[in-house]
């Protein structure tokens, strides 16, 4: 009875989530196209970590722009004063090292959350657009702060990020550890 009323739970559960995929035609080569993908999904918690995987992605490609992606995608709390970021802010040291030791040296784990990159592929991007898919639970989420989750091809269950509107009321995300760790490696 009470494996039941666990698999009972955990359906109601998953009838409650909302996912949402997020799709772009290439990776963002600029700061300018980034900003413009932002700005058409920040209006959401999910496009908030949507535009953050996209930072994530353009970091292993291109360090510096990366950066200053994250720094658009990151929320204040997670920023110093200074110039590798964006308007005087830049991410803070603690996490320009994680970055590289985690996604510079491993840049599939970043890849790995877009939709159509396989272990056996190497994680390369798929044909066509690039898409990011993402969900919720409502009791994840509260009117200004919450948590989203993103699909990863090379892990067995969704990460999670955390999410929080920033003073002027846009998403952004506050905390995104479970990205950084290790999926399937590459065949």
């Amino acid at each position: 009875m009470k494996t039941a009323s666990i698999v009972l739970g955990a359906l109601l559960c998953a009838g409650l989530a909302r996912a949402d995929d997020f799709s772009l035609e290439s990776l963002p080569e600029s700061l300018e196209a980034f900003e413009a993908v932002q700005q058409q999904w920040q209006e959401s918690a999910e496009g908030a970590g949507a535009a953050f995987v996209v930072a994530l992605c353009v970091y292993v490609d291109n360090e510096t722009l990366g950066v200053r992606c994250l720094s658009l995608a990151m929320h204040d709390s997670r920023q110093q004063a200074g110039p590798r970021g964006v308007g005087g802010r830049e991410p803070m040291p603690i996490h320009r090292q994680s970055w590289q030791r985690n996604l510079l040296a491993r840049p599939y784990v970043a890849r790995s959350y877009l939709v159509g990159t396989t272990p056996a592929g190497g994680y390369s991007l798929p044909e066509g657009n690039l898409t990011i898919r993402m969900r919720t639970q409502p009791r994840d989420m509260k009117p200004d702060s919450g948590k989203v989750f993103v699909a990863s091809s090379g892990a067995d269950s969704d990460r999670p990020l955390k999410v929080k509107k920033n003073e002027a009321g846009v998403w952004r995300v506050s905390e995104w550890s479970s990205l950084e760790v290790g999926v399937r490696a590459p065949e």
